[in-house]
Parts: C-alpha cells; structure tokens; sequence
C-alpha cells in the first residue's frame, strides 16, 4: 500500500485513532496478499513457462517474435490479454483451442500447468522478476539440438508392427489393418465397397487421367489395375503430378518471359521415367545429379532440367539474379522432395524448423555454379554436333570472306566509274573513318551507288561465279538441316562448366551485396546425426570428371535412410501418393513436414508405407498396386449422422470422398469421349486454339492467333505448351497453377469462369459435335439407343429409368424445337443430340470422381 494511502487514513478525524489504525494496517495487510498472489502466479507461471516453451521463445531463439524467458512481445496482436484468459491467443494455443496450438505436434501440457497459466493471466499477467533480470536477449545462431532430430518427420524409419484387429472381414491388405484399428478406436465401422464398374471407373482416372472403356468396365478390377499400370497414359497422368511440384513450364517467366525451345525433354523425361517404374531413389537422384551419377543415359541428363525448370529473370544479370536463381533451386528442392521450406531460411535461421541460415546458404553452396543451357543428352550427339558446328563455321567463314572480296571487286568497279579525282576514289576505297570529314561527305555522296546487296552481286557475277556462290550456299543450308536434326536429342538442363567451386558466402539478412562469411557446402543438420557430417556423403570426383561432385554428394544424402534424408524422402512421396488417390494426404499438409504443419492421422501407416516403398526398391508402383487393392481405396462414398458427428472431416478415412478432376483430366476426358483424343506421345508441346483476347493481353507475341483446333492439338493436355505469362483461360478456369513455385496440392474452386465455359466455350461446343457424331455412328438413330451409349462413354454406367425418361423428352423437344412446326429432319435429331451431349459432359458425374 502506498504511504499516501495510508496518510488518507490516519489523518480522518472521523474516525477514533485506534479503528484507524486497524483499518490501515488491514488496507496494507490486503494489499500485500494481493501482490504476494500476483508475484507467486507470475513465478509459478514462469516455471511452466521454462519447463515447455522457452527452448523456442526464449533460449537463444525467438519464434514468432516471442520471448518468454524475458516477456517481450506477449503484448501484441492479443496474445496476452490481462485479466481475460480466454481472450488470450496465448491461452487458446496452450489448450489447442487456437492455430497455432502449442506446444506443437504433441499433447497439450497438463491441466494443472494449465490452469497455472490462467490465474497467471487472470490476476493481471504480472512479469516475473526473473524475467525483468534475465540478460538481454543475443539470439545466437541456431543450433540444432537432439530433440530436434527427434521430430517425428526426421526420425529414421523403422517399420511398424501391422495391428491385429479382432472380427476382421473388412481388410483386404496390411493397409485396411492400420485404418480399421483406428476406427474402432472411435467405435465407427467403414463403408462396403462399391460396384466394380464404379471401382474400375475411379481406378482409370487415378491412374491414367482417362475414362474406362466398355471392355474394361465388364472386366475384373484386380486385371484392370495391372494393366492400367502398365498403360503408357499412367506415366502422363502421374507426370503431371510432379511437374506441379517441379513448378515446370516451358518460357523463364517474368517480364520477358523467353520460350525453352527444349524445356519439354525434361517432361518427356519424367513419363518415361515413371512408366519404366525408375526406382524414385534414383528418379530423385537424377534430377539433381543425372549428369554426375548416368552421364551417358539421356533420361539422367534429361531429368536434371528439375533444376532448371523454375522461372529465370533474363533481362538483367549479376548477384542479385543469381541469387534469385538459387533461391528458387533451394527452394523447390527442400519443397519438392523433403516437403520442408527451406526458402524461409534466406534472410534469418528458420522462425520454426530447425533450419538455419547457414544450412540454407550450405545448401546454396551445392548449386553455386550452375548454369541453364540447351545442350546434347548423349555423348555421342554431343561429339557429333561439335563436328557439325566446327564444320558449319568454316563453311560460313569462307563463304564470308568470298562474298566480301567479290563485293569488294564490285566496289572497286563503281569507284573507278565515278566522276571524282583519283584521291577520292582512294578516300572511297579505304576503311571508313567517321572523324574524316572529307571521307564521310564522300560516303554519304555516294552511298546509294556504292551500297551492294547480296541481289546487286548475284546480278553483276560471272556465272561461274554465280555457280560457286550457290554451291556454297548448299553446302551451308545442308549442314544446318544436319544439325536441326540433332536437335530431338537436346534438352534444358542445369550444367557445371568446371571443377571450379569458387567462393561461397552466407549473406547478411540475404542481401546480395552483404557477403559475410566464407562457408563451403552442405546439407540440414536436423537430417544428419551431427551439424558437420555433410562430407560424409561427398567422394572426391574421379581426374576425367567434368563437374565437381557437390550435387551427387546432396543426391546421395537425401536419398540415405540410415544416416541422411532418406527416411524423410520416403515418407513425403508415399504421403503423396496418398494424397493422390484420396483426395487428402495422410498428413494433410503435403508440402510442409515441418513443424507448423499438419501431424500424419495415422503416423504407423505413413512409416509403414514408406518402409514398403524403401524395402520394394523404391518402387512407386508397388505402393498403387497396395493402395488400390486395399479396402479403404474401395468405399463407397456413403454418409451418415452417426458416423459425421464422431469424424465430421473424415481424418479416419471411414468413406470415400468425391474428387474433382484436374483440368487437364477433364479436357482429356471430354477428348477421349468424343473420340478424337490424339494418343501420341513425346515431342515439342502444342499451342491449341485460344481466344484473341486473351492473346492480345501483354506487349508481346505469346501464343500464335487464328490456330485452327484439330488431331494436331487434340493430344492430352499434358503436352499443352506452358507458357508462364500466358498459360490457357480453359485450365485456368479449373484451377491450372501458375508454375511459379512448387505445387503440391492445387486449389479447388468453384467460380463463374469454370460454368461458362461448360456453356458456352468453342471447344466444348466442338467436342460435343463429335460426340454427338460417335454416338449416332454406334447407336444409329434411336434416342433410346444413344442415350445408353452416351451414358456408358461418358459415365460408366447406364441410365437409371428417370435418366432415361428425361433423355428422351429432352431429345424429343430439342428435335421439334429445331424443326420449327416442321416435320423433323435427321439433321433436327442431330442438333439435338449435340446439345444432350454437351448437357452430359457438363454434368457434376462427369466433372467428380465418384
């Protein structure tokens, strides 16, 4: 109590001396109680505090931007609101009621800590004195600690018991046995299996992009899953899946945005590579060392364009576009295969994950030197467009240097021919010097007369001559058309031109210009069993090597289950595969293993697979042959009260949930449908029809105009060229990605643009017409006829009795409509059926997998 308080009291005459007394020493006897109470739930507060939370806001880091070992930023953006627990950010994340919750990953602290933190609060949020005499904050660098490495993500892999489950009809393999414990858990059962024509239908489009046909829709799905594995369209469907994460395109991006004549090897590259089953170890590997591991197989070099796929500033140079390059390649190659962002580690050590900067710029340090270039994908190619070059440059040096000395005679000629003295004919005739004004009057004089084009000099030849000139020209013309035949075997990839490692720098704050210390190579701490064991993956490169080995070195350390990366690896891409079969990753955050994303609902089934991916030689089509013949793959998709109210967002995986196909599927399905779908493989993208509109956007030529749709640029939309500034409205429209980062789980929108174009597109339109034109070839002219082929093309299913109803009375109408009080023509029933079509492959059950 303060002394003028107790002053007030005292001096009230009102008041007998004695009760004043009593009354006084009450007033500071409360007083103290009260601070007593403060002080001790502020220190009992902060015991909880250093016995959770302050490793990572307090004890040399700052995540978030609080510190709870002093109290410093607890009175921003409402994490502390004193008196007001459940106002409290900071309270909502200790109880898990708030994102993020804390701690992170685990179970929440226990109720009687918690508790403790809610008088803290309640009585005022009062600052502990060890706080208010805690040195002041020197955030050193990261250092990463043992239970770090001891996160769930970075653990090695070690392979799960398969639970017993009692009364177990349901399972159909080890997978059904993780999933069905733990639903029993919660006391819910899953759904039964669909129809095989339903299950055949989400087996075609999980695999090939594309619908069944008739003849595998009454075959047996166990038959159809093995052949769609082996069906070339598997490589393109699953292609596309990681040229999202690869973030490709085929123009560097920003304002220029330059065409990648040969960007699309890298694409072909990854379908081959996916269709031949190459173990993703070395499908990893490769992508960042294709040329250091297989320097002499094409898919290797070709797949090293991974690193060279991003966007590229081009119209400026130097750090600060070099930087920028690297950041992308260190960026994607963290997000990409380890599902960890390493990016956020440029400028500072990473505000969550135990990434530091050093590792980041260690990680740098791998790629510093690499280059994009268009170049050969075999040694042998290599030598022989060397030989065609050395031989094309000759032919045009001397085909040169003879064009120059006939035009030089021919000069000679119309000087003499002038009406000047001899000593400007001689001005005329020496080399041409601007600071000469007598010799620049001269030139200008007679520039017309002197001027000689290629034309002039044919005309004024000796026809041997004439001859000589045109033989070289052929000579010239033939070995360019030998070189432009080289030219399928070249590819945009990243290169090394030396051994040379040069300088690596950690840059302050990631400004290019504030280089600070000299580092060398290396990889994350937290993926290895100490901060300085990254030589341990690094081999000296062998005298004849031509690069220096650092990117093999990072390829071997991330593909290592035992002592690197690998276990990580592992669990990413099966999680990914996952994702891709049911809508959602088991971890639900596919791009982020970190610590601010989403925990795996079933962890042993993540290890679990990744262990089967590991032990079958990282073979990805082992994990879909598990996944699709696995009983949680076939449920159907039925709901219930009961069930929602235990797992409303179905994390225990008790039904199937409907998917939206990508918007290439649909544009593939629509083609496929209507029976023009163009299967070749391989080769330069397409440029299909856009509208002009779109193409005049922008200050230069992106896309050519009047492009007359047809087989040419019906091939799958996979092969569409992807243009960063000018990628197609259609696909945009259903949520296309940008390509200019890594993707790995594509937004699902519902928008205007999307229904306008089932409505009123030319390619829809166009695609309906065919359809329309394939189904009357097969079901002749009967409405009742065609709608069950259409249903059976479009749908996989036949038309249920109202469907069929409304078919008809809609064909019916349509045809009278078009007749106009006439009698109906077969052209009327053909117009009709082009719109029954259109209204088809516009419907929700075309659009949605199951």
């Amino acid at each position: 109590m303060r002394c003028s308080t107790l002053s007030s009291v005292v001096t009230d005459r009102s008041e007998a001396p004695a009760k004043l007394v009593r009354t006084a020493l009450a007033a500071v006897a409360l007083s103290s109680l009260a601070l007593a109470q403060k002080t001790d739930a502020a220190t009992a507060a902060q015991e909880v505090f250093a016995k959770h939370c302050v490793r990572c806001h307090g004890d040399g880091r700052l995540r978030g931007g609080v510190d709870l070992l002093r109290h410093h930023g607890l009175d921003q953006k409402g994490r502390v609101v004193p008196g007001d627990a459940a106002a409290s950010r900071l309270y909502q994340a200790i109880t898990h009621a708030g994102d993020p919750s804390m701690p992170p990953k685990t179970d929440r602290i226990s109720e009687k800590e918690i508790a403790v933190i809610r008088r803290w609060i309640e009585a005022g949020a009062e600052r502990p004195a060890s706080a208010r005499s805690a040195p002041a904050m020197k955030v050193a660098e990261l250092k990463v600690q043992q239970a770090d490495r001891e996160y769930w993500a970075f653990r090695p892999l070690t392979r799960p018991t398969v639970p017993a489950v009692e009364r177990n009809d349901w399972s159909k393999t080890p997978i059904d046995h993780f999933v069905l414990a733990a639903l029993r858990k919660q006391g819910i059962e899953p759904n039964p299996s669909v129809s095989d024509a339903k299950l055949i239908r989400r087996m075609s489009f999980g695999l090939t992009g594309l619908p069944p046909t008739a003849p595998q829709l009454a075959s047996n799905p166990g038959d159809v899953a093995a052949k769609l594995l082996q069906s070339p369209h598997y490589g393109e469907r699953w292609a596309r899946h990681w040229l999202d994460l690869a973030r490709f395109a085929e123009s560097t991006g920003y304002e220029a945005d330059q065409d990648r004549r040969y960007a699309y090897k890298f694409r072909d590259a990854v379908i081959k590579a996916l269709n031949e089953d190459l173990p993703y170890r070395d499908f990893v590997q490769w992508q960042i060392a294709g040329d250091e591991f297989a320097p002499d197989n094409p898919t290797a070099i070709a797949l090293t364009g991974f690193l060279a796929a991003g966007p590229t500033i081009t119209n400026e140079g130097g750090d600060r576009v070099k930087y920028e390059k690297l950041d992308d390649i260190v960026s994607t190659t963290g997000s990409a295969f380890l599902g960890l962002t390493i990016g956020c580690a440029r400028c500072h050590d990473h505000k969550y994950d135990p990434i530091s900067q050093r590792d980041y710029y260690e990680m740098v340090g791998v790629f510093l030197h690499c280059r994009e270039r268009d170049v050969p994908l075999t040694s042998q190619v290599r030598d022989e467009r060397a030989i065609i070059q050395r031989d094309l440059k000759k032919a045009r040096s001397e085909f040169n240097r003879w064009r120059n000395f006939k035009k030089g005679e021919i000069r000679t000629r119309r000087v003499d021919e002038l009406p000047v003295d001899d000593e400007a004919k001689q001005l005329l005739l020496a080399k041409r010097n601007r600071r000469n004004k007598e010799q620049e009057s001269l030139f200008r004089k007679f520039d017309r007369k002197l001027r000689i084009s290629d034309r002039d000099m044919e005309r004024e030849l000796q026809e041997d001559e004439r001859a000589t000139m045109q033989r070289m020209r052929v000579d010239q013309k033939r070995l360019d058309e030998k070189l432009k035949e080289t030219d399928e075997h070249m590819g945009r990839v990243m290169v090394e031109s030396n051994r040379r490692t040069g300088d690596n720098f950690l840059l302050g704050r990631g400004n290019y210009r504030n280089k600070s210390e000299k580092i060398g190579f290396g990889f994350l701490s937290a993926l290895m069993p100490r901060d300085d064991a990254s030589m341990s993956w690094f081999t000296q490169p062998p005298k004849d090597a031509k690069t220096p080995w650092r990117r093999r070195a990072l390829a071997r350390w991330i593909t290592d289950t035992k002592k690197g990366a690998g276990s990580l690896l592992a669990r990413v891409i099966v999680n990914r595969v996952w994702q891709h079969h049911f809508g959602r990753g088991i971890a639900r955050t596919t791009g982020n293993f970190g610590v601010t994303g989403d925990a795996p609902t079933h962890p042993e089934l993540l290890d679990w697979l990744a262990c089967e991916l590991v032990a079958n030689d990282w073979s990805l089509k082992h994990i879909h042959r598990l996944i699709l013949a696995s009983a949680v793959y076939r449920q159907s998709g039925v709901t219930d009260a009961a069930r929602s109210k235990v797992d409303p967002e179905n994390h225990l995986w008790w039904r199937r949930k409907p998917q939206r196909m990508e918007a290439e599927v649909w544009r593939d399905s629509v083609l496929a449908v209507s029976g023009v779908l163009n299967v070749e493989m391989f080769g330069p993208s397409i440029k299909p029809w856009m509208p002009t509109d779109a193409i005049s956007t922008g200050s230069t030529r992106k896309w050519p105009v009047n492009v007359k749709d047809g087989p040419a640029t019906w091939r799958r939309s996979i092969y569409i060229y992807t243009k960063r500034s000018m990628l197609m409205p259609m696909l945009e429209s259903l949520d296309f990605p940008d390509s200019t980062i890594s993707c790995s789980v594509r937004n699902t929108t519902t928008a205007p643009p999307a229904a306008l174009l089932m409505l009123n597109n030319a390619f829809i339109r166009d695609q309906a017409r065919h359809t329309a034109k394939r189904v009357a070839s097969y079901a002749g002219r009967q409405p009742k006829d065609q709608i069950l082929h259409l249903y059976t093309l479009a749908l996989g299913r036949a038309p249920a009795t109202d469907e069929l109803e409304r078919g008809l009375a809609f064909l019916e109408t349509q045809t009278r409509s078009y007749g106009k009080g006439a009698t109906p023509t077969p052209a009327h029933a053909m117009s009709a059926l082009v719109n029954y079509c259109q209204a088809i492959l516009t419907l929700n059950e075309f659009l949605y997998i199951d």
